[in-house]
């Protein structure tokens, strides 16, 4: 056996030993490929020098030995990482359980406190209960509104941390937001006989910007809240700027805040001395989402002391301005065109029934409403009358719109000619193309008032001349024909303020009760037991259009981000999502309670 022959049963059977081969009269050329193909890992010729020999196998050694320790140490990284992995899957797990351990409580907790505050609000509207008994009632209320904001800032903490707060673009007015906002806060700071005041410069009024004004509201409802909170004497102030970035300024003349305790202002649980804790209550957690929130849209938020004492918070934010909403155009002419016309409408949301049969029916329109698709069939085929228009909600129970619309345009060849529009809040989801391709258009949830009655407009028959005589019903608005006779600071949110310019008051009404009713069957439907994702997702895809409609800005996006898994492959995160659903629908309950509450008052 010669050495390369050695060299290759040594490399079979002991590979971690090092080889070397030491020859006077071997191959160069076997030599090479000997190296090369790994049978050995150094040639040596002879004769050798005694000291060159041992460097030679001292450096082999050394190798050898640094190359079992790097195996070594890549076993301990790889066990390492296995550990990590298990343990980051560990801690993943862990926030999941206390995301859903808060959305849980809060559900659990605010699930009686809706009853205790609404019942609370109408009990103090009674006008002959004695003083003794409205100041009892006032302490309750007030008492029941701040451990709401304690759950409020817990929950929404827990959605920035865990960066679930998804921002939603759309134009705005600032002023319009920030007056609005003192409006809600002003009986706040009245209570406590301190003024709340609003400055900008008039030119400032007539600008828009796009960005998230629910989020942008929530920032300034902290900052101003806790303003008022802090401040027994003087006021706050709220200041609008427009530079190169939309500048909120909201400053006080309460207690101050201490250099030395500005730096850390800004983190989780922190209160400026211990002792506020004890004598203002609260989290410590509303500068924390305040920053969060500016962070999340590229702004910058600052404290400083000022001339009074008090303290001056600075919010910068770097929106983008926006072309100014044109006025709505005068729509009393609008009975000349569509009184007679006749709509059916087929939609199974009661909300959105209603907005479309009383704002028609007020000019004059035939409208007739049904609550699922098989009702509008049987009508159809139990009438003479031909409608002028069809609007189908696309996500029906039972029968999809797109079945009805096919369904009808085979009953006839007059049928198959009427104009059919497709109302729906979302076209996330599988084949909606296709079935949206059947009709004549969309009418996207929520409309406004002047989108319905537009498309109304654009079909309706030519009866000017029959028409011509005829009584016009009232135009949109209020009694007296005086949209300025509103109070908007009486209701939860500027939306329904505006919908009571639109549609009247009796109106509103009428729909905060119908989707108040949707609320609650939601609410039944998501608390049954073998809930399965297309439900939570089926309930979200129904309230999301009249959420928007009434400004109801946290459930609407809780729920257009649940729609959206209708068209993924992670339909199973809605089942995560509901605890969070179940209590923004309790929250906008509440906000509806309110605004019929204030009606009635």
């Amino acid at each position: 056996m010669d050495g390369f022959a050695l060299m290759t049963r040594i490399r079979h059977e002991f590979p971690d030993i090092e080889r070397v081969l030491m020859s006077g009269n071997a191959d160069l050329r076997s030599v090479i490929d000997a190296v090369n193909n790994g049978l050995m890992s150094q040639f040596v010729e002879k004769p050798w020098i005694d000291g060159a020999l041992k460097i030679v196998l001292r450096n082999r050694l050394e190798a050898n030995r640094l190359a079992h320790k790097n195996a070594e140490l890549l076993v301990a990284v790889q066990n390492q990482n296995a550990l990590l992995a298990q343990e980051s899957e560990k801690t993943l797990l862990e926030v999941r359980q206390k995301e859903r351990l808060f959305a849980t409580m809060s559900h659990e907790i605010r699930n009686p406190l809706h009853g205790i505050q609404g019942i609370l609000e109408i009990l103090s509207q009674d006008e002959d209960l004695k003083e003794e008994t409205k100041n009892l009632l006032s302490t309750a209320i007030t008492s029941s509104t701040f451990m709401r904001q304690i759950l409020d800032d817990v929950l929404d903490y827990s959605k920035s941390e865990a960066g679930k707060v998804v921002l939603q673009e759309k134009a705005f007015s600032p002023v319009a937001l920030v007056q609005d906002l003192a409006g809600l806060m002003r009986p706040l700071a009245q209570g406590k006989q301190l003024s709340l005041d609003v400055h900008f410069k008039p030119a400032l009024e007539q600008q828009v910007f796009i960005g998230d004004d629910f989020r942008i509201r929530q920032i300034l409802n902290n900052l101003v809240s806790n303003a008022i909170k802090y401040t027994e004497v003087g006021g706050v102030e709220i200041t609008l700027k427009s530079e190169e970035a939309l500048i909120i300024v909201v400053s006080d003349s309460g207690i101050g805040i201490p250099e030395e305790k500005r730096r850390g202002l800004f983190d989780a649980y922190t209160m400026v001395e211990d002792e506020h804790d004890r004598a203002y209550g609260g989290t410590g957690l509303g500068l924390t989402i305040v920053k969060n929130l500016t962070e999340l849209m590229a702004g910058s938020i600052e404290v400083k002391a000022n001339s009074q004492g008090g303290s001056e918070f600075t919010l910068r934010l770097p929106l983008k301005a926006a072309e100014s909403n044109p006025k709505p155009a005068a729509l009393a002419d609008v009975s000349h065109m569509i009184a007679g016309m006749r709509v059916l409408v087929a939609d199974d949301m009661a909300a959105n029934r209603l907005i479309v049969e009383k704002v028609l029916s007020r000019y004059g329109a035939i409208v007739h409403t049904f609550a699922e698709g098989e009702s509008l069939l049987r009508y159809l085929e139990e009438s003479e009358a031909l409608p002028d228009l069809l609007l189908l909600d696309i996500n029906m129970p039972k029968l999809m719109g797109q079945v009805v619309l096919e369904r009808i345009r085979q009953m006839s060849h007059a049928l198959a000619k009427v104009p059919a529009f497709a109302m729906s809040a979302s076209l996330e989801f599988e084949g909606s193309e296709q079935q949206v391709a059947r009709f004549d258009g969309i009418l996207s949830k929520p409309f406004t008032v002047g989108q319905l009655l537009g498309l109304a407009r654009e079909y309706a028959p030519d009866r000017q001349d029959q028409l011509a005589g005829d009584d016009v019903p009232e135009p949109l608005g209020t009694a007296d024909g005086s949209p300025e006779s509103i109070d908007s600071q009486s209701y939860a949110t500027p939306q329904i303020a505006r919908l009571i310019e639109e549609m009247g008051d009796d109106l509103v009404a009428e729909l905060l009760a119908a989707f108040r009713s949707s609320l609650s069957h939601g609410l039944e439907q998501l608390q049954v037991r073998d809930l399965r994702p297309e439900a939570v997702i089926d309930v979200a895809h129904s309230l999301k259009p009249t959420a928007l409609t009434l400004g109801l800005t946290e459930l609407a996006k809780d729920c257009q981000n649940l729609d959206r898994l209708r068209a993924s492959d992670q339909k199973k995160q809605a089942l995560h999502e509901c605890p969070a659903l179940i209590d923004t629908i309790e929250k906008a309950i509440l906000t509806v309670d309110r605004s019929l509450v204030a009606r009635s008052s």
